[in-house]
């Protein structure tokens, strides 16, 4: 799903879009993502952008992953990064968590 805002410069408004949540993204493609990253330790801000969806969508995911102990998280600064766990590797990839690496 699209959502868009409009920006007027002078006489003209722009249609401009807006990332929003996107019920395409799932977790596991949130995982994909920190997975393929370097470095592997991401800001909520760097997934939403390469996944096209808001931040609020992705913190969500993310959230919902650390209970699941898919990703952990540390404060750094002002900002949360994550990366991903064994378990979360397990979800990618089954032969993983079988103990076949």
């Amino acid at each position: 799903m699209e959502r868009h805002y409009y920006v007027r410069t002078n006489q003209n408004a722009l249609k401009v879009s807006k990332p929003g949540p996107d019920p395409t993204v799932t977790k596991i493609d949130v995982l994909k993502e920190i997975r393929l990253a370097y470095p592997p330790v991401q800001a909520p801000k760097d997934l939403a952008e390469r996944l096209e969806i808001s931040n609020t969508a992705v913190s969500n995911k993310l959230k919902d992953m650390e209970e699941n102990g898919w990703v952990e998280s540390e404060r750094v600064g002002r900002a949360r990064v994550y990366w991903i766990t064994d378990d979360g590797r397990a979800q990618l990839d089954p032969e993983f968590s079988s103990g076949n690496q």
